[in-house]
Parts: C-alpha cells; sequence; structure tokens
C-alpha cells in the first residue's frame, strides 16, 4: 500500500469510529432518559397513587447472570404479582434478556458469562 491509500484507509476507519462513537453517545442518552422515567414511576409508586382501583408497584432489582453464558438464573423480585414491564440494562460488556416472568422472579439469560445487570419492574 502507498501513502495514499494507506491516508484513505485511517480516514476511513476513523469516520467509521466516530460514527459508532455518536451511536452509542445517543444510546446512552436514550436510556438516561428511560432511567429517570422509571425513577419517576418508582417514586409515584411509592407514594402509591391509585391507578384503575389497583395500586402501582415498581422494584429495581441488581444481579448477576450464571457463570456460563446463554443459561438462565432466577432473581426474586417480591411485587406480588407479575410485572407488566420490566427494562434490564447490562452493566457489563454483554448483554442480559428476560426469559420468563411471574408473581415471585424474572429469569434472565446473558449472552456471555457473569454479567452484572440492574432491572427495573413495573406491576
Amino acid at each position: 500500500m502507498n501513502t495514499e491509500e494507506l491516508t484513505t484507509e485511517i480516514k476511513s476507519i476513523t469516520d467509521h469510529v466516530a460514527t459508532l462513537v455518536k451511536s452509542q453517545q445517543e444510546a446512552e442518552s436514550l436510556i438516561d432518559g428511560m432511567r429517570l422515567r422509571l425513577y419517576s414511576l418508582e417514586t409515584a409508586s411509592k407514594a402509591r397513587d391509585l391507578i384503575a382501583d389497583n395500586y402501582m408497584f415498581s422494584k429495581i432489582i441488581t444481579g448477576t447472570t450464571s457463570g456460563t453464558g446463554g443459561t438462565e438464573t432466577t432473581h426474586t423480585h417480591k411485587l406480588g404479582r407479575d410485572p407488566s414491564f420490566v427494562f434490564i440494562t447490562s452493566q457489563s460488556n454483554g448483554v442480559v434478556y428476560l426469559t420468563s416472568k411471574s408473581t415471585a422472579d424474572i429469569k434472565v439469560k446473558g449472552s456471555v458469562s457473569s454479567l452484572n445487570f440492574t432491572a427495573y419492574l413495573l406491576a
């Protein structure tokens, strides 16, 4: 490769990295907005606002996925009802996703082993 080709390749890589960084910043901004909204919902639920003759409850739980990627783990939430909304954020480099939910717990899997996560539940 000559100098001109190397310069073109470096510019292409730099442009691609800049695009990825911008996408990551936009995603982080979106997540921050969702966290703020969930915090507002949690605050409202603590005040026990009446919604359709039932109280709204929320819970934030933290956990770690299995030591083996793709293996389901169970995490107790103690809401006493099936969450209608579950939002999970991975605190590690990997994806944590919900596999099932019930009145007592949620079950999650991680794309890799031992991922720390925070789950926001709304019932």
